[in-house]
């Protein structure tokens, strides 16, 4: 039996506003601060002809990394085709330790690629690292799970906003108060340390409710669901769950058990949006939305080190929009979103110079429109 063959007392919105803060300016050929500059260690111009891109993952194991990789894989042979690069390799560490990936970045800079662009393990642990590989004149691009070396470029979500809204639309379902069960993401990554102290600052203003426990669910739903499935039966009733992008998972431990779903709110992994089909054929009324971090960010980032590379002033810090689904782009978006992939745009070169030149300026990115394809 499906989720959707259940009683749903829920489904509620997130919306996070495509709100860049924190930028710095400057995206022209004359630098505007020190801040903005080419302080990664390139010297000079590259050539296109001699511009060679590494991918650098933490994690492979969940469906929006392995979307961020597929999008990666897509800009880097449109870049290459078109000229724009010689080559490019990608690189996911097995285990999800910042040692692993330490080592892979080692191995990287011995073989002197212009860029890596880096899914960090951890915040601080890779700093040295990416120390070792500006010094030796690479240009390095933290992007989702963002580390914090001054030489690096990062481009990340507003993901504490994210945890915030995610949590808010779920206590706001349940009137103000219950018990809830929080499910945290991918262990030691920035992005979950982000997105769940942003939950907590929600779910501490809210005095009626109660955390029952918070579980481990590394943004999986295979893995959220038995995490969920081994805590339930030490737990009393659950009335809402609130995860950094695995609800899916969580409500089918519910059904498995047999209790009645609680509230939450929906990622647009495509397994989420696969229920979401379900729940609006079965009651045109239901309404609902989803918001999550761009996986397509990887292809924004490759352009972006091409920028750089060439010579380009852009800031060491850029804000991705998250993507929001609404009852209005439903439609386009699930037909492009396989239930194996998570709902992505694709940034092309010209988007990507018009998105840093909009944040060097303090704007908002320019809106995408919806994909006409799967990633």
């Amino acid at each position: 039996m499906s989720v959707a063959g259940k009683k749903i007392r829920w489904m509620t919105t997130v919306v996070v506003p495509l709100t860049a803060f924190g930028l710095l300016a400057g995206c022209s050929k004359s630098p505007a601060n020190s801040d903005s500059s080419n302080a990664s260690g390139t010297k000079a111009p590259v050539a296109a002809k001699d511009i060679t891109i590494a991918l650098s993952n933490s994690f492979i194991g969940n469906p929006w990394r392995q979307t961020m990789v597929k999008i990666f894989e897509q800009a880097a042979n449109d870049a290459k085709s078109k000229g724009l690069i010689k080559g490019f390799s990608t690189n996911n560490t097995a285990q999800n330790t910042a040692t692993e990936q330490i080592g892979q970045i080692k191995s990287l800079i011995l073989k002197k690629p212009s860029a890596i662009l880096i899914n960090s393990a951890s915040p601080t642990a890779l700093n040295t690292v990416i120390k070792q590989a500006c010094d030796a004149g690479i240009v390095v691009i933290t992007f989702d799970s963002v580390a914090s070396e001054p030489c690096e470029y990062n481009l990340a979500a507003d993901l504490t906003k994210y945890g915030e809204m995610g949590a808010d639309s779920v206590i706001k379902a349940m009137g103000g108060k219950g018990n809830v069960i929080v499910v945290r993401g991918v262990v030691g990554s920035q992005p979950d340390k982000l997105i769940y102290n942003g939950q907590m600052s929600v779910i501490k203003k809210a005095p009626g409710i109660k955390i029952l426990s918070v579980l481990q669910g590394e943004a999986s739903n295979s893995v959220t669901q038995q995490s969920v499935q081994s805590a339930l039966p030490s737990l009393p009733n659950v009335d809402g769950v609130i995860t950094g992008g695995s609800t899916y998972g969580a409500l089918q431990a519910f059904e498995a058990a047999g209790k009645q779903l609680p509230f939450g709110n929906f990622s647009n992994d495509g397994t989420d949006l696969a229920l979401w089909q379900q729940l609006k054929a079965k009651d045109p009324k239901f309404k609902a939305a989803s918001v999550r971090p761009d996986p397509g960010q990887s292809s924004f980032a490759l352009y972006e080190a091409i920028a750089i590379v060439k010579g380009a002033t852009v800031p060491k810090s850029l804000i991705m929009p998250n993507l929001l689904i609404t009852e209005d782009t439903f439609a386009k978006w699930i037909a492009v979103t396989p239930p194996s992939a998570t709902a992505a745009r694709y940034w092309n070169q010209e988007q990507t110079l018009a998105g840093i030149a909009a944040q060097a300026s303090g704007k908002e990115m320019p809106a995408l429109d919806i994909p006409s394809s799967a990633p």
